[in-house]
């Protein structure tokens, strides 16, 4: 995940118009299962919907405090064990 200083404007995903949305945040998502692509794009839409998530992300100084923001946010979404996270974040 990441927070640009500046934003960046996107084609709306899923308009059938020339709709557009300025993006901040940039989150990579690595989906196993694509049946469930659907359902975490959901999830995460919803969470992004919600200014005090997206203010307490850019606000957060350890990869260990964004992980627990989408793990309170979006508990269907994330697994992720303390190993992926480095020593330095964890803490």
């Amino acid at each position: 995940m990441g927070i640009l200083p500046q934003s960046v404007r996107f084609v709306e995903m899923g308009c059938l118009d020339d709709s557009f949305v300025d993006a901040r945040v940039i989150v990579v998502l690595a989906i196993a299962d694509p049946e469930a692509v659907a359902g975490v794009l959901r999830e995460l839409a919803l969470a992004f919907q919600d200014a005090e998530f997206i203010t307490a992300l850019a606000q957060s100084k350890s990869a260990k405090t964004v992980v627990g923001l989408f793990a309170a946010h979006t508990p269907a979404v994330v697994e992720v064990s303390s190993s992926h996270l480095s020593k330095k974040d964890a803490s």
